[in-house]
């Protein structure tokens, strides 16, 4: 064989491998934090300012998992007028939640998972009261 035909098989076993690893990207399942992840960067500021305003709080909300429950112990909960906790699952949002709530009837509140795996979680608390805007998130392991 003469020096092109080497030059032909090598080009073409190159573009084999660069058209296989394209369809190995393209067949990857990517899950970013969150579909609006982006907007949601644009509003890091004021999310900073929350994530402050928690960390000024004389008493902190704990949050608990037990048994297919997310338990929410809040100690000022007659104060607060709303708030979210959303629970996501990196590996797979398919497992991610959030649950909405109003000024609780009592300082610990629970939501019951659909499904959950073992594994690890980000646990995102915020919530409005006297008019400040709180934010706190946190890893969990299950």
């Amino acid at each position: 064989m003469n020096a092109g035909k080497w030059i032909t098989v090598s080009f073409v076993l190159f573009a084999a491998f660069i058209a296989t690893l394209v369809v190995i990207c393209v067949r990857e399942d990517v899950n970013l934090i969150s579909r609006d992840y982006y907007q949601q960067e644009l509003k890091h500021s004021e999310k900073m300012e929350r994530q402050q305003n928690y960390l000024n709080l004389p008493q902190k909300p704990d949050i608990r998992f037990a048994s297919g429950e997310v338990s929410l112990s809040l100690p000022f909960y007659s104060d607060i007028t709303s708030g979210s906790i959303q629970i996501q699952r990196p590996s797979d949002a398919r497992l991610d939640e959030t649950f909405q709530f109003q000024t609780p009837a009592a300082s610990e509140v629970q939501f019951q998972l659909r499904q959950w795996q073992p594994g690890l979680y980000r646990v995102s608390v915020t919530f409005t009261m006297n008019g400040k805007e709180y934010h706190t998130e946190k890893l969990m392991v299950i």
